[in-house]
C-alpha cells in the first residue's frame, strides 16, 4: 500500500470532523483510503482501543439504548465494533423511537384516529411499528369503523387524480379530503396506489412561526429532509427548528432530562445541529416558551438571523440575557441606577 504524507490542513480537517461525519465521508473528501483515515485517527487519539474506564462503562450503560452512534463514538473515543462488542457483553440493546414507551399524547392520538385511519399511516405518524399499533389497539379495545360506509361510490376522474398527484405533498390528508370532497379512506387508497406522500399536520407552534414568516412576506420550505432527519423550515437557505419545551427539554424548564424520550430527543437534536452546520454552516432554534411569551422579540430575532446579523441562534440561550439587559438599560435611562 502506497504511503500518504498527511498535511497540516488534512490533519486539522480529520480532527474537526471525525466525530461529526463517517470515516468514509472524510476519506472521500480528502481522497485518502478509509483504512489510512482510520489509522491516522487512531494515532491521533481520536479513537481509543485501550481498557474501558469506569466512567466509559457508566456512560455506555446510561446512553447505549437510545444514543446515536456518532455521539457514542465521540464521547467514548472507541470504534463502533468495540462499542458493540462491549454492549453485547453487558447485554445492552439499542432503543429506537419505535420501541420507546408510549406517551399519553401518542395514546390519545391513537384512540382518536385508529377507527378511521390506516395502520401503516398511524405507525408513520406516531413513530411506531404496525405491530405496536395493533397491540395497543387490542389493549384499549379499539376497533375500525365499517369502512364500507365511507367508500366513495363516485368514480375518480382523471382531473382529480392528476390534481392529487401534483398537490398531495403540499397538503395534509384532512385538507385534501376537504378540497376534493373525498373520504379519508378513499384518499389513502389512492395515495397508496400512486405511492404519494402527504404533508405532516403542523403543530400549533409551527403555525405560529408560519404566521410570522407570512407577515414578513418571506418564502420558505417546509419539512426538508436531511439524512434521517427533517428540518422544520428552510428560509433563505438557513435551517430553522421550532422546539417544544417538553419534548425537546428546554434547559430553562428542566435542569436535566426527566424522561427517556427527552434524553433520546436531546441526542438526536445534537446530531441534527451538527449535520445542519456541516451542510448549511448555520441554524436557528426558536423555542415554545419564547414564541408564546415574546412573539415580537422572536420576530426581530428572525429578521436579524435572515439578515446575517446573528449566526447559530438559540432562543433558549440568549433571550433571558437580552430581556435582563433591556430592563437594566431602561432603569439607567430613567436614572434609577448608575451605568
Amino acid at each position: 500500500m502506497k504511503s500518504h504524507k498527511w498535511t497540516e490542513q488534512e490533519i486539522q480537517y480529520l480532527k474537526n470532523n471525525y466525530h461529526l461525519i463517517t470515516p468514509k465521508q472524510i476519506a472521500t473528501n480528502l481522497k485518502i483510503s478509509i483504512a489510512k483515515t482510520r489509522n491516522k485517527a487512531e494515532r491521533l487519539g481520536l479513537i481509543s482501543n485501550k481498557m474501558w474506564t469506569k466512567e466509559q462503562l457508566h456512560f455506555l450503560k446510561e446512553n447505549y439504548s437510545y444514543g446515536e452512534w456518532d455521539n457514542l463514538i465521540s464521547f467514548l473515543k472507541k470504534k463502533k465494533a468495540t462499542i458493540s462488542a462491549m454492549a453485547r457483553k453487558l447485554k445492552l440493546k439499542k432503543l429506537t423511537r419505535k420501541n420507546l414507551p408510549w406517551s399519553a399524547e401518542q395514546i390519545e392520538i391513537l384512540k382518536q384516529y385508529y377507527p378511521t385511519c390506516d395502520n401503516k399511516w398511524l405507525a408513520n405518524q406516531l413513530g411506531k411499528s404496525v405491530k405496536s399499533i395493533c397491540t395497543m389497539s387490542i389493549k384499549y379495545n379499539l376497533y375500525k369503523k365499517d369502512l364500507q360506509k365511507n367508500i366513495d361510490y363516485k368514480l375518480w376522474t382523471k382531473e382529480e387524480e392528476d390534481w392529487l398527484k401534483e398537490n398531495s405533498f403540499k397538503k395534509t390528508i384532512y385538507e385534501l379530503s376537504s378540497i376534493l370532497g373525498r373520504s379519508i379512506p378513499s384518499l389513502y387508497h389512492k395515495i397508496e396506489i400512486f405511492k404519494l406522500t402527504t404533508l405532516i399536520p403542523e403543530s400549533s407552534l409551527e403555525i405560529i412561526f408560519k404566521e410570522i414568516l407570512d407577515s414578513l412576506k418571506i418564502s420558505y420550505l417546509r419539512e426538508v429532509s436531511l439524512d434521517n432527519y427533517r428540518i422544520d423550515f428552510i428560509v433563505n437557505n438557513i435551517p430553522i427548528e421550532i422546539n417544544g419545551g417538553y419534548w425537546h427539554c428546554d434547559p430553562r424548564l428542566y435542569n436535566k432530562p426527566k424522561y427517556e424520550k427527552q434524553k433520546y430527543s436531546i441526542l438526536r437534536d445534537e446530531l441534527k445541529i451538527a449535520k445542519m452546520i456541516i451542510k448549511y454552516n448555520n441554524y436557528a432554534i426558536f423555542w415554545e416558551k419564547d414564541l408564546l411569551e415574546r412573539p415580537n422579540l422572536m420576530k426581530q430575532k428572525l429578521i436579524a438571523v435572515l439578515n446575517g446579523n446573528i449566526k447559530y441562534y438559540d432562543s433558549s440561550k440568549s433571550v433571558e440575557a437580552e430581556i435582563a439587559n433591556t430592563e437594566v438599560n431602561t432603569l439607567i435611562t430613567k436614572g434609577k441606577v448608575s451605568p
